[in-house]
């Protein structure tokens, strides 16, 4: 594909994005309760990141998703099935399993990239 296609493809994409993000609105409390339903499962991922320092990255991956499995069978938080597991409780405790669940502290760097955007659109 020659480079004056691929700008195109590109403009004709970012033209539907912006067009789809135009009436976007946030609703923070929403979002949170979206997550939430999840009971924890969707920072899983977290989760397992920060058991593989102490239990190795592919055992942490195959033990969290069990736990996973077994929190949506029997309908509890998965913080409660972590924080009793034998296997993790000397790595890792109710403190520190609740900051690897709570989404907030993953946000990466999407604060500085929204503070780009809106700073260079403000004039001069």
């Amino acid at each position: 594909m020659a480079l004056p296609e691929i700008f195109c493809l590109i403009s004709g994409a970012l033209k539907q994005t912006k067009f789809v993000l135009q009436g976007l609105e946030v609703d923070a409390q929403r979002m949170r309760a979206n997550m939430d339903i999840t009971h924890g499962l969707v920072m899983s991922e977290a989760v397992m990141m920060g058991l593989g320092p102490f239990l190795g990255r592919e055992y942490a991956h195959d033990l969290v998703y069990d736990l996973c499995r077994q929190a949506l069978a029997e309908n509890r938080p998965l913080i409660d099935i972590l924080e009793a597991h034998p296997q993790i409780r000397p790595h890792l405790n109710r403190s520190q399993l609740e900051a690897l669940c709570n989404p907030e502290n993953h946000l990466g760097q999407a604060g500085v990239m929204v503070d780009r955007v809106l700073a260079a659109r403000q004039p001069g």
